[in-house]
This record gives C-alpha cells, sequence and structure tokens, in this order.
C-alpha cells in the first residue's frame, strides 16, 4: 500500500543499510515480509545508484557543451526550475504524509 512504501521510504532514509534485526522490525511495522523489506532495500540502492550515475553523466554532458542552448525560452525554464524545486521538496512530502498517516493511526 502506499503506506507501506511510504514507511519503507523513511526508513530508507535513515539508513538504506539496514541491519537484519533492524529489517525484521521494519517487516513488522509495515506487515511486509521480511525477505520483501529485505529485497525492496536492495532495490532501492540499486535504482539510486543508477539514478545518480545517470545524473552525473548529464551534468557532464552538459558542462562539456561550449554554448548555452538558446531555442530554450524563459517558460521553459520555468518549468524546469518548477520540476527541480518538486523533486528536491519531495521527502519532505513523504515524510509529512507518514507522519500524518501516523499520527491519525496513533
Amino acid at each position: 500500500t502506499k503506506a507501506q512504501l511510504n514507511s519503507l521510504l523513511i526508513e530508507y532514509q535513515k539508513n538504506p543499510y539496514p541491519s537484519s534485526k533492524q529489517r525484521e522490525v521494519i517487516s513488522e511495522l509495515t506487515q511486509v515480509p521480511a525477505d520483501t523489506v529485505n529485497v525492496w532495500f536492495k532495490n532501492k540502492r540499486s535504482k539510486d545508484k543508477s539514478s545518480s550515475k545517470e545524473r552525473k553523466a548529464n551534468i557532464s554532458h552538459n558542462s562539456e557543451s561550449s554554448e548555452p542552448d538558446k531555442s530554450e525560452d524563459s517558460s521553459t525554464k520555468d518549468v524546469n526550475m518548477k520540476q527541480i524545486y518538486q523533486l528536491s521538496h519531495s521527502d519532505i512530502t513523504v515524510t509529512q504524509d507518514f507522519l500524518i498517516i501516523l499520527t491519525r493511526i496513533l
């Protein structure tokens, strides 16, 4: 469920390499089987590593360009800045949503 995913994401932010005991606790709290929790953490680390490599490659590629792209107008730049802002604050939103869910449960 969405709540389980949010819980996993929050735990991942705290520690992307939880011990087996920590994974057991996460499993109990989220009601997700321990094996599934283990695989989820492995896959998330792999995905983050791939994303990081792609971003570095894009940054490297963009910095190699000798002349900036003049076809991009200010409205496109505004949209890109909004997307960057949303991405940079998406983790905060997940955390706030999780806290809201937790307060409703408790």
